[in-house]
């Protein structure tokens, strides 16, 4: 199934849904054990004369959260939730308060808020009209990638979710691998392919988040908005003193990240487990209200979760290398014990 061909102007009645104001339908794709989940995913066929779709990625709203110092402190000193196991609560520690995550997440069966970011893409047209709001979403499954995928190979229904994450791959395009998928979109066979390499739940998912990832970091830059951006750019010294230019760093100011061929990119659609997103997310609040004014308050709470996510990269890099000695003493030793 793919979007309708012909009929009126797709942006004018992509409009005229959208003020209709109630709460998009979403899916949510993750793990079997799922400690947060906090992304779902939209995507709606738009008539146009070539295929087009309106994509909504819909993120958990934690900005009530981002107010509570103690809150964003207790973040900022684990910077991500962590996991021992896959299972159970054993080894787990969130990022945020157990009970907000519980309140905050998207579970089926539910109403919540969320941030809602929404764009237009097609076979003759690139990611376009970029918005970036707070709405109410309606959550009607939480699939595991392996039947989330199966469900957008098989599923008419579902089949147009699997056609926007190959139209936005091939679109932003670089980095991705994505001559196959390209080839794909054009023949019109991209869920019958056995060459495809999106019929993963995950894959499809990671399309849209990445892809979100960089169109949130593109309209921020375009406004010219306090944010954080990950970057990856070796030819950036700026911290080379302290992380290797090869990883990826963090900065408020907008830079390439090579490995994904994308920039801008700032990461938004994990809050509930990861330190830049849930501070993105109270910001991103602010701005969606028409409010482009940070406060002192904003600017001190990015500097230090900069500081915080830097200093837990180079910590682990420094980890990484007393690891890779020992291990290159003790291989040593055992060497010449044998020779000996």
């Amino acid at each position: 199934m793919i979007a309708a061909r012909g009929g009126p102007n797709f942006f004018e009645l992509d409009a005229a849904a959208s003020a209709q104001n109630s709460p998009y339908l979403i899916f949510t794709a993750d793990g079997p054990f799922p400690k947060e989940i906090d992304d779902g995913i939209n995507v709606e066929p738009l008539p146009s004369a070539t295929e087009a779709y309106r994509v909504r990625i819909c993120i958990a709203d934690t900005s009530s959260a981002y107010y509570r110092d103690e809150v964003v402190k207790h973040a900022q000193t684990l910077v991500e939730a962590r996991y021992l196991t896959p299972q159970g609560s054993e080894g787990y520690t969130p990022l945020l308060p157990e009970p907000f995550i519980k309140q905050r997440e998207l579970k089926a069966g539910q109403t919540k808020s969320a941030l809602v970011i929404s764009y237009i893409v097609g076979e003759n047209c690139p990611p376009t009209d970029v918005d970036v709001q707070f709405g109410n979403v309606e959550i009607a499954h939480n699939y595991t990638y392996r039947r989330f995928g199966s469900k957008c190979r098989f599923s008419p229904e579902k089949q147009p979710i699997a056609r926007a994450a190959s139209l936005t791959r091939a679109q932003l395009g670089v980095g991705w691998n994505s001559a196959s998928v390209l080839e794909e979109m054009h023949s019109g066979s991209f869920c019958e392919s056995s060459s495809t390499k999106l019929r993963d739940g995950e894959r499809i998912t990671s399309t849209f988040m990445v892809g979100g990832c960089h169109l949130v970091g593109r309209w921020l830059k375009e406004r010219d908005l306090l944010a954080i951006y990950r970057i990856h750019d070796p030819s950036d010294t700026t911290l080379a003193e302290f992380i290797d230019t090869s990883v990826a760093r963090f900065s408020q100011s907008p830079g390439r990240h090579v490995s994904l061929g994308l920039e801008p990119y700032c990461r938004v659609t994990s809050p509930l487990r990861r330190l830049e997103d849930f501070v993105m997310n109270g910001l991103l609040k602010v701005y969606a209200a028409g409010d482009r004014n940070v406060g002192t308050r904003d600017e001190r709470v990015v500097l230090e979760t900069v500081r915080a996510l830097n200093q837990r990269i180079a910590s682990a890099q420094r980890d990484s290398r007393k690891r890779q000695t020992t291990a290159w003493l003790a291989h040593a030793i055992a060497k010449n014990s044998s020779a000996a």
